[in-house]
């Protein structure tokens, strides 16, 4: 078995660290494989795609909320309002949204604003249809 010593010409795979084999493929190769290849840019996006989906599931969290409000008190034939301190115990976070228009803040399809009580929020549907109402 030979053991192949790096010298200064040497390339290492930036996944596993391995030499490349200067006689295969291109002279300035960064990986030995296409998989150290995929891995490694895999293990890149791992912690922005982390962030992402931790915003996404409080953005999807408060637009159930937002949705199941809206639903009941159609249901109900009631205006749609809840107040905040219920939002708050859905686990709704005022933090996040997606759009937001005057005084309308939105989470995908459904909104909400202060209502006449401020302890109150008044949701709405329609992103399109409120934004042109403005």
């Amino acid at each position: 078995m030979e053991i192949e010593l790096a010298n200064e010409n040497t390339h290492f795979c930036l996944f596993c660290g391995k030499p490349i084999n200067p006689t295969k493929g291109r002279e300035n190769r960064k990986y030995c494989d296409d998989i150290c290849k995929s891995r490694y840019h895999n293990m890149l996006r791992r912690g922005i795609d982390g962030e992402i989906k931790r915003i996404n599931k409080i953005l999807y969290k408060n637009f159930e909320i937002l949705k199941e409000v809206y639903e009941r008190s159609v249901k109900e034939k009631e205006p749609a309002s809840i107040s905040i301190t219920d939002l708050y115990r859905l686990g709704f976070s005022f933090d996040y949204y997606t759009q937001v228009s005057g005084p309308y803040k939105f989470c995908y399809y459904y909104g909400y604003v202060p209502g006449n009580n401020e302890k109150y929020m008044k949701i709405v549907v329609g992103f399109d249809s409120i934004v042109k109402k403005i």
